[in-house]
């Protein structure tokens, strides 16, 4: 399948590939795509979650956000991986992969499968349904991100299905995230 990266993605800013660029606005959910559920208990939508995790310390990726995908209806636009210099557990996890994946597809783009977005990722550094560090104040992780993938890729089904089902989680989970050492 060909994919097509949006127009300003071809060059990497802050250790990322495709659409990760410096300097640019977050991409804004689009209500005709069906997919309003993937905001969290604070009505933020994943891209805007995504870059306020990757913002905070330790990730302290700053630079990194996550623009607004050239996407027209059946776009193959998409959000790439990580580069093997920016490889770290706050870029190889589930949770920010759950998280991207859904703000792609919230701007009629795509997600890669888990296999292509770890592909520089390192067995020591990858993580499965936790997030690596506290969260930041000033927003939340929906609980739909924390969700196994279902045969190596973000299952949006299953995260629809399970984005109201707990929707105290997230507010009961604030801070208390999951460490590796």
């Amino acid at each position: 399948m060909y994919r097509q990266l949006a127009a300003f993605a071809v060059v990497s800013f802050t250790g990322f590939q495709g659409a990760f660029a410096q300097g640019n606005s977050v991409g804004v959910c689009l209500a005709s795509t069906g997919y309003n559920w993937t905001t969290n208990s604070m009505n933020q939508s994943p891209c805007q979650v995504a870059n306020d995790l990757f913002a905070a310390d330790p990730c302290n990726q700053s630079g990194v956000s996550y623009p607004t995908l050239n996407s027209t209806p059946d776009s193959q636009s998409y959000y790439d991986g990580p580069l093997a210099s920016n490889s770290s557990a706050c870029t190889c996890n589930t949770v920010i992969y759950s998280l991207t994946s859904a703000c792609g597809l919230c701007q009629s783009g795509k997600f890669l499968y888990w296999s292509e977005w770890t592909d520089n990722c390192y067995p020591n550094n990858t993580l499965y349904q936790e997030w690596p560090a506290s969260i930041p104040s000033g927003t939340t992780i929906p609980p739909w991100a924390y969700l196994p993938l279902v045969n190596g890729y973000w299952d949006n089904v299953a995260a629809q299905n399970n984005a109201y089902a707990f929707a105290a989680f997230d507010e009961k989970i604030r801070g208390k995230a999951i460490c590796k050492t």
